[in-house]
């Protein structure tokens, strides 16, 4: 009888926990659902990248909050990072929300976006009071607030929660004056293989690949290599005078999933148009490109595939 009114409390107490944590997650989603309905940012309004995102809603907050000054710096694409773009574009309302309602009449909130070493970093900073060491240890915690009763405490919760569910983390780092949240989200890894029998054409796309986070081996012509091991090949497809895609054939049997960017300086090349309008994990890169070009190709057939 004993033994079994112990159970009974532990399944009492263990009932207890899951409805406390699931209304938590609700007010969460809630609370996230309505800073995104402020924002209007809706699936029919959303922007396409990353950056895009990170824009759109400055945007937004520069015309709630017309006496802060944001600053932005920021690249538009980054590549596909392990995280949902919803849970994402919460994540950014968030932190600057946070930082916007963190400072005083001449605030200035400074949001920063890079990447390398396989995550994006987001940056955001404030020129606020600061947090002191012992609530940098509390304001993660869910319905903490250092701010007004109307507020939830929900936010920074949410970010931390969101970050380590994809492998990522937050820190803060604060003093008196200034503050900064910076969030690592981990990128999808990618190994590219560059072939361009051009030296300096194949030095300058290898270094536009590598500062995008990219890792990447290059050749100067088709070599030993195991393509299974490769997620995408910018193929030049004049190799030496000689047309190369003969090889295309070869190289989408040994690897279904390859993305195959070509580049030339032509598109008049036999074959190619059928092979761009029938394989979609291919694409062409024009001579001479944009430096972004490159990873833009590489974005928009990762987002397709």
């Amino acid at each position: 009888m004993l033994i079994e009114t112990i159970i009974f409390f532990e399944g009492v107490i263990v009932a207890g926990i899951a409805m406390k944590n699931l209304r938590l997650e609700r007010q969460v989603r809630q609370h996230n659902e309505n800073n995104r309905k402020a924002c209007k940012i809706a699936a029919e309004f959303a922007p396409k990248g990353i950056g895009d995102s990170i824009w759109h809603i400055v945007r937004f907050f520069e015309k709630k909050y017309p006496h802060v000054r944001f600053d932005v710096v920021a690249e538009r694409t980054f590549l596909p990072i392990m995280m949902e773009k919803k849970k994402f574009e919460d994540m950014v309302i968030n932190l600057i929300k946070n930082a916007a309602e963190a400072v005083n009449k001449d605030g200035k909130v400074v949001i920063k976006a890079q990447s390398g070493g396989g995550w994006m970093m987001l940056e955001v900073c404030d020129n606020g009071k600061g947090i002191t060491p012992a609530l940098q240890k509390k304001i993660f915690l869910p319905k903490y607030s250092t701010k007004k009763k109307r507020h939830k405490g929900l936010g920074l919760y949410s970010v931390k929660k969101d970050l380590e569910a994809c492998g990522g983390r937050v820190e803060v780092i604060s003093e008196s004056g200034k503050t900064s949240f910076r969030a690592f989200v981990p990128q999808r890894k990618i190994q590219a293989v560059v072939i361009e029998d051009e030296p300096v054409l194949k030095q300058i796309l290898t270094l536009i690949l590598k500062k995008a986070g990219v890792p990447v081996v290059a050749f100067s012509r088709f070599a030993q290599i195991d393509y299974q091991q490769v997620d995408v090949l910018y193929l030049d497809i004049m190799l030496w005078g000689k047309s190369c895609l003969a090889e295309y054939a070869k190289l989408r049997q040994n690897n279904p999933n390859l993305i195959i960017i070509f580049i030339s300086g032509s598109e008049a090349h036999e074959g190619l148009e059928d092979i761009l309008r029938q394989d979609k994990r291919a694409a062409l890169l024009l001579k001479p490109y944009h430096e972004s070009e490159p990873v833009d190709k590489l974005i928009n057939l990762l987002a397709k595939n």
